[in-house]
């Protein structure tokens, strides 16, 4: 795959990157949640019958793991989002690298923003087809002047 076809992939996960992080984060709020009901039930006061001796500390170990693969699961949903993140300014700023405030508007627009380029013509009062020559110019842009390999990833 060329560079360019690279940058423009890596520029279009934008929006799905973004879709992600929302994702995770209803995810992590939902393990959260049931966290903190495991743990209302586990702090809350016993049904008042008599247990058998080792009873209370088996139920107790039990519960205490269970809070650990929650906070093992939170942890990494953490992470997962703080990956996601700095994908997404990694791709804000790999758009600055295409040079003009014009471009970087556009680039913006589509792949941020998620206008397609057909309305960003009409927006701009520009035809399709020089919309697409700014789209070519920003990425060979990007690809001249960006430092870094550019990989898609995948998601």
């Amino acid at each position: 795959m060329s560079k360019f076809n690279s940058v423009e992939k890596y520029l279009d996960s934008y929006r799905g990157v973004k879709e992600n992080i929302k994702l995770a984060k209803l995810e992590k709020e939902g393990i959260e949640a049931l966290k903190a009901q495991e743990q209302a039930k586990m702090s809350g006061p016993g049904d008042g019958m008599p247990r058998a001796p080792g009873v209370h500390d088996t139920t107790y170990a039990v519960c205490q793991r269970a809070m650990e693969l929650y906070d093992s699961q939170i942890e990494s949903n953490q992470r997962l989002i703080s990956e996601l993140e700095i994908r997404l300014r990694q791709i804000e700023v790999m758009i600055t690298y295409c040079g003009n405030e014009d471009l970087i508007n556009i680039l913006r627009r589509h792949y941020c923003d998620g206008v397609k380029w057909e309305a960003l013509a009409e927006e701009l009062h520009y035809s399709n087809r020089h919309v697409r020559r700014l789209k070519k110019a920003a990425i060979d842009n990007i690809c001249k002047r960006c430092p870094l390999n550019v990989r898609p990833m995948s998601g």
